[in-house]
């Protein structure tokens, strides 16, 4: 970020150090479009506010949310790390999916597809919210959770309060 600062200007040096130590934090603001943009490694930090769906194309993503995040959906089909995120709809993940939710609040279930990984812990799966997993049971893993609707489908289950 270039700077508004000139020499003998000491009020505005301050602020524009400030700008630049918020823009280092790649906070994202509500509206903003959560789209990938570097070929793996993509990291986003959400504040409060709703988001549109996210559909990622790269592996190694990082998604944090705080209290008040809510991303209308999400598809994947890579390896993805998702903490602190509500999601007010279905979150569906591919074959080669990798996917650990932690601290997450889900309103629709979770579609894993035969041969995706899910881990989910530390979240709660609201009234119409579970896990739907097609492949086998170890693929798919849900621990420390509070479950209000349907059973999980093909899922091991650690540790659940219902």
């Amino acid at each position: 970020m270039q700077t508004n600062y000139k020499p003998g200007n000491r009020d505005q040096r301050p602020i524009d150090l400030a700008i630049q130590t918020l823009e280092r934090l790649q906070l994202h603001l509500p509206g903003a479009s959560l789209a990938d943009t570097k070929k793996s490694g993509n990291t986003f930090n959400l504040t409060t506010g709703d988001f549109g769906k996210y559909i990622t194309k790269t592996d190694d993503t990082i998604v944090k949310g705080v209290s008040g995040t809510t991303v209308a959906g999400l598809e994947a089909n890579h390896r993805l790390v998702v903490e602190s995120v509500h999601f007010s709809e279905g979150v569906t993940l591919g074959a080669n999916a990798q996917v650990v939710f932690t601290a997450c609040t889900f309103d629709k279930p979770i579609v894993v597809a035969s041969g995706g990984k899910v881990l989910v812990s530390n979240s709660v799966f609201g009234p119409k919210a579970n896990i739907q997993n097609a492949g086998i049971a170890a693929n798919a893993g849900a621990t420390n959770t509070i479950r209000q609707g349907p059973i999980h489908t093909n899922t091991t289950v650690i540790f659940e309060v219902v």
